[in-house]
């Protein structure tokens, strides 16, 4: 079946649509809850600030290829990580 061009297609966590790319809902989700792990490992000095700042970059690599300005901004700027 083939499904019409509005409803995008799943691909790595992203939805594809004609000129942009979404993060799937589950693929925030996940983004949030492993940004927010990385900061209470860091915090519990489980991590060090290299490995905290090397997973984060890598979090924040993959979801920067969809339109998620507002998400990174929202997010980062109500976490310990970057203040």
């Amino acid at each position: 079946m083939v499904a019409p061009v509005t409803q995008g297609i799943p691909f790595l966590g992203l939805q594809v649509f004609r000129g942009t790319l979404r993060l799937q809902r589950g693929a925030r989700t996940r983004f949030r809850r492993k940004l927010k792990r990385r900061e209470r490992d860091y915090v519990e000095g489980r991590i060090d600030e290299r490995a905290l700042l090397q997973s984060v970059h890598s979090l924040v690599g993959h979801v920067r290829q969809a339109d998620t300005y507002g998400l990174r901004k929202s997010f980062l700027d109500s976490t310990a990580i970057m203040g």
